[in-house]
């Protein structure tokens, strides 16, 4: 990304979250069931093809609960998460830009036990240009949090699960503790990821996290003018820094700056051949609207 491009997005960014952060004080610690985000990076390509090809990424999202109800001792959840992204590689001789679509119904149950609190996570969803949309454009992601509270600042979370969230679909441990010293900061130390909340006051969150990031689409490609069905696998390393300020007594406004790096862009063929592309570490902006019913 320039320069210039680069401290345009950064000041519209910090613009938009500051006109929103108004001094309302609002609970920020339960998560948000309502939200929409736009997402942004560009980068360049590390890669021979020919010279300085560009790879630009916008994203949007737009999460919904719309089930929150007791079964079986527990409490069952469920939602619909859309997320819409936009690719271009300019100048790239297989492409153009790819309009991808990502469709899930995250669906949760929690109960506790034996002072063991559960989480299971089943997230089916349909991954695709929405072009020829064949089996291969469904995935199922699970997962498993068993949280096991020792003292009042801190609890021990251990589990595991399958998703995409290192590119291709791929089983990974989650372990780690959580520890809450005082009302104003948190330390999730949950290995695949880790977030640091820092809470001034009510109303306002400042937070550090770190990652993995990642998904897979099945589309329709005409690479050298043959239709063929291909899977797009992009993976990062994010590290970002942010802040959620209340606007309101429900809506929060969310602004975070990141850098992605270890960036991958993976072709995957029909027969099994695969295309790969570095991508440089470049840096990546975040705007989310959150709203929490009362």
């Amino acid at each position: 990304m320039s320069k210039n491009k680069w401290l345009t997005n950064l000041l519209l960014g910090i613009a938009f979250f500051w006109l929103c952060a108004v001094s309302i004080a609002a609970d920020l610690s339960r998560p948000a069931p309502f939200h929409i985000k736009i997402n942004t990076i560009e980068s360049e390509f590390n890669s021979n093809v020919t010279a300085d090809p560009e790879f630009k990424a916008t994203a949007v999202g737009l999460y919904g609960t719309f089930l929150v109800t007791d079964l079986a001792g527990g409490k069952l959840i469920a939602a619909v998460n859309y997320d819409y992204s936009l690719y271009r590689y300019e100048e790239l001789v297989f492409g153009e830009e790819v309009k991808l679509h990502a469709l899930s119904l995250p669906i949760s149950y929690i109960t506790s036990q034996g002072g063991w609190l559960h989480k299971v996570n089943v997230i089916p969803g349909l991954y695709s240009d929405l072009d020829e949309v064949s089996g291969e454009d469904y995935a199922v992601g699970v997962n498993y949090q068993g949280i096991y509270r020792t003292s009042p600042s801190t609890r021990w979370v251990m589990g595991a699960g399958v998703n995409r969230q290192f590119g291709d679909s791929q089983a990974f441990p989650i372990l780690g503790v959580i520890y809450k010293p005082n009302d104003h900061f948190q330390y999730a130390l949950v290995l695949p990821q880790i977030k640091i909340n820092y809470t001034p006051r009510q109303g306002q969150t400042w937070f550090f996290k770190f990652g993995p990031n990642g998904n897979k689409w099945n589309v329709e490609s005409q690479i050298s003018e043959i239709q063929t069905d291909v899977d797009i696998v992009t993976k990062s390393v994010e590290m970002a820094f942010g802040s959620e300020q209340s606007i309101s007594g429900n809506l929060s406004a969310l602004f975070e700056v990141g850098v992605a790096g270890a960036r991958e862009v993976e072709l995957e063929g029909p027969l099994g051949e695969t295309f790969d592309l570095d991508v440089e570490a470049d840096v990546f902006i975040t705007l989310q609207l959150n709203y929490r019913p009362q």
